[in-house]
């Protein structure tokens, strides 16, 4: 079975299908979630308030593209060429 990922108001809950409960995670904070999207490499990307992130579930890694560095981002796109 797959992970299930819950964007809500107040952060990124990953779903535990044994336990029948959410967990939130941590990295990302309880801001609330515009976007997700996995792309092939089987990276979480979301939209933390305004700022693009990128959750590695393997490696448990987030990279945050801070707004003062790259842009408001309010939604995300992933292209054949898994281009975001």
């Amino acid at each position: 079975m797959g992970i299930v990922w819950v964007g809500t108001v107040n952060g990124l809950y990953k779903y535990n299908h044994i336990t029948e409960s959410f967990s939130l995670l941590k990295a990302g904070g309880y801001e609330s979630i515009r976007d997700i999207k996995m792309d092939k490499n089987h990276n979480l990307w979301f939209i933390h308030g305004f700022t693009l992130c990128r959750w590695n579930e393997k490696n448990k890694t987030l990279v945050n593209f801070d707004i003062s560095r790259y842009f408001d981002a309010t939604s995300i796109s992933i292209g054949p060429d898994e281009s975001i």
